[in-house]
C-alpha cells in the first residue's frame, strides 16, 4: 500500500501509467486530536479525464482513507484533491501530489483540460450501526408495538430519510423466516413504529435486526441483533 501521513505536503510515490496502486491518506492523528469521526469523503483530481479512481473508501474505524488510481498520461503531474467531513461538522481538505513517471512520456504533453473531475464520493467502511431493543418478551397473540429511537454511534440521530427500512423476524441456527415486520418511519428525526400481530408465532426464542438500505449507494447498514421472546398466553380472548 502506498502513501504517507500528515502533515502537508503529500507527494504520493510516482506510478507508472499502466499500473493500477492503492494509495493512502491516514487522518487517525487529526480525527484523534480533534475528538471526531468521519461522516463523508470524497476525492477529485487536476486535470480531469486521465487519472482514473477505481475505487475510493474511508473507513471510520481507522480513519483510513483509501483510493485505488490508475491511468495517467506519461510525465504529468497531477493534484489529487480529498475532502472528507466529519460527525461534528468540521471540513477537512488535502491536496496531494502525484506524478506519473516520465519514462514513456512524448513531448510536448497533450494539453490537459482545465479545472478538477467531478468529485467520486467515498464508500464508508465501518459505518455506525443503528443501535437496537434489548430482548423482548412478549405473550403469544398480543400485539407487538415497538418505538424505536435510531442513533449513531456517537449518539447522532440516524438519518432514516435517505435509507429504506427492513425487519425479519427468525428462528434462531436455522434461521427460518417467521415474519417479515412492517416498519414505519413516524416523521419524528431518527424514530421508527413496528406494530404486528403474534398470534400466529409459536411459544419459543425468536432473532431479528433491522437493515437500514441507501438507494443511490447500494450501502446497507445492520442493527445490532436482539432476541424476541414469545410465551404462551394464560387468557384466551
Amino acid at each position: 500500500m502506498y502513501g504517507v501521513d500528515i502533515p502537508l505536503p503529500i507527494r504520493w510515490p510516482t506510478k507508472q501509467p499502466d499500473e493500477v496502486l492503492d494509495y493512502f491518506l491516514d487522518a487517525s492523528a487529526m480525527m484523534s486530536e480533534v475528538s471526531d469521526t468521519i461522516s463523508a469523503a470524497s476525492i477529485s483530481i487536476s486535470p480531469p479525464a486521465e487519472l482514473a479512481v477505481q475505487a475510493f473508501t474511508a473507513n471510520r474505524a481507522t480513519n483510513m482513507l483509501t483510493v485505488w488510481l490508475s491511468g495517467g498520461v506519461p510525465g504529468r503531474a497531477y493534484k489529487v484533491r480529498i475532502e472528507l467531513n466529519t460527525a461534528g461538522s468540521r471540513t477537512f481538505e488535502w491536496i496531494i501530489s502525484l506524478l506519473v513517471s516520465s519514462a514513456l512520456a512524448t513531448y510536448p504533453l497533450p494539453t490537459p483540460a482545465p479545472g478538477f473531475s467531478a468529485v467520486t464520493a467515498a464508500t464508508l467502511l465501518n459505518a455506525p450501526s443503528p443501535a437496537a431493543p434489548g430482548a423482548l418478551t412478549i405473550k403469544q397473540g398480543a400485539t407487538l408495538q415497538l418505538l424505536l429511537a435510531v442513533t449513531n454511534d456517537d449518539g447522532s440521530v440516524f438519518d432514516l430519510s435517505v435509507v429504506t427500512v427492513t425487519a425479519q423476524l427468525r428462528v434462531p441456527v436455522t434461521l427460518s423466516l417467521v415474519a417479515t415486520l412492517p416498519i414505519v418511519v413516524t416523521g419524528i428525526p431518527g424514530q421508527l413504529s413496528i406494530t404486528e400481530a403474534t398470534a400466529t408465532w409459536s411459544p419459543g426464542n425468536y432473532i431479528c435486526d433491522i437493515a437500514f438500505t441507501d438507494p443511490a449507494t447500494s450501502v446497507v447498514v445492520k442493527s445490532n441483533t436482539f432476541s424476541i421472546n414469545v410465551v404462551a398466553a394464560v387468557t384466551s380472548p
